[in-house]
């Protein structure tokens, strides 16, 4: 299986997502990136609105490799207790790194959604889309910080993923739903004709969009 672009994908994903459409308590979640496209599809054709969830990890300066964390939308914080353990990070070190990233996740999210705050997640539906996984790193940091925000029911939903990774993930969540788990994976972009970039004036464009919907819910 292979989708043209983004917006096929999403248009596919969100067939297979009917019964979710047109109930108020739902909410589609784009993971930042190429789940932007995915969620306007699948929020155009449900008739549900649609938020990103921007994930900044959380990297010793010295060390931009090693990932000790992550914050999100909603200023949720996401901490590997093991490596801050094994680093002996200072309380006053791991607060320095944490406020350098909100400063930028800050600036990401006051260009990508303006002075409108991030949406209420305790109680609803959460339908997390992205265009595909490939280790998962992301999309596990993002359950982790929507988990927090005590929603009602959480769903993965995925054009295409490794049978590994798809496995892995039926356990942290409520449902998971992805169109394509071929054994030979290799990457996410071998599944797209077309698979460019998301730029920030696209995020903008389509979250404008999906935010129309919010307040006719």
């Amino acid at each position: 299986m292979q989708f043209y672009n983004r917006a096929e994908a999403g248009k596919a994903l969100g067939e297979r997502l009917t019964g979710y459409a047109n109930r108020p308590e739902v909410l589609i979640l784009a993971l930042q990136g190429g789940g932007i496209p995915i969620a306007s599809e699948v929020s155009r054709m449900l008739n549900v609105p649609a938020d990103i969830l921007v994930v900044r990890k959380l990297r010793l300066p010295e060390e931009s490799d090693i990932v000790i964390g992550a914050i999100t939308s909603g200023k949720v914080q996401v901490l590997n207790d093991t490596i801050v353990h094994d680093l002996e990070l200072t309380p006053s070190r791991l607060e320095t790194i944490v406020e350098q990233a909100e400063v930028e996740l800050a600036a990401k999210e006051q260009k990508f959604r303006g002075a409108r705050p991030f949406s209420e997640l305790e109680g609803r539906t959460v339908i997390v889309v992205d265009d595909g996984l490939g280790t998962g790193s992301s999309m596990r940091v993002a359950l982790e910080a929507i988990k927090q925000r005590k929603p009602g029911r959480i769903v993965i939903a995925l054009p295409v993923a490794p049978p590994s990774v798809y496995y892995d993930f039926q356990s942290l969540a409520d449902e998971i739903v992805c169109l394509f788990t071929p054994a030979d994976f290799g990457a996410v972009r071998n599944y797209y004709t077309e698979f460019l970039p998301v730029t920030e004036e696209e995020t903008q464009k389509l979250l404008a969009l999906t935010a129309q919907k919010v307040a006719k819910v």
